[in-house]
């Protein structure tokens, strides 16, 4: 008679692999998702830059931000400034803010807003991002740019 040799893995070993799998996708996953998140949210900071040099032009023509608002000034409405995450962006007394989509967004950013505020300087304007006032981001969706 001959002797066979053991031939593929036991149960054990497979059960091993499949368990060490679990657990690189239990800490992959959450991961991939906050990142995922903060690329979404970065939209809205794209867009928001193709305003800041209407409100600094505004600025500088009268001194404040008080006209820098939505649909007056050149600046557009509102809901003229959109994307594939951004619902709007929307200006107010030279705030931009911007509201990501409720829906087609990653969970913890839905409806959720992002606003960058100027703050003046001798001679230049610095542009402060960070959560909206109502129902504003995380802070740890926030663009690597805007995060204190």
């Amino acid at each position: 008679m001959m002797k066979r040799t053991q031939q593929g893995f036991t149960l054990i070993e497979l059960m091993i692999v499949v368990a060490i799998i679990g657990i690189l996708a239990a800490i992959a996953i959450p991961a991939y998702q906050d990142y995922t998140a903060r690329a979404q949210v970065s939209e809205a900071v794209s867009l928001a830059d193709g305003l800041k040099s209407t409100i600094v032009d505004i600025y500088n023509d009268e001194g404040s931000f008080d006209n820098a608002d939505s649909g007056s000034a050149g600046l557009p409405s509102s809901s003229a400034v959109t994307g594939k995450y951004v619902s709007q962006v929307a200006v107010s007394n030279g705030v931009i803010t911007a509201t990501m989509k409720s829906s087609g967004v990653a969970a913890p950013i839905k409806g959720k807003t992002l606003a960058i505020s100027p703050i003046t300087h001798t001679g230049s304007i610095e542009w402060k991002c960070k959560p909206g006032t109502s129902s504003g981001l995380d802070n740890k969706y926030l663009p690597k740019v805007c995060r204190s």
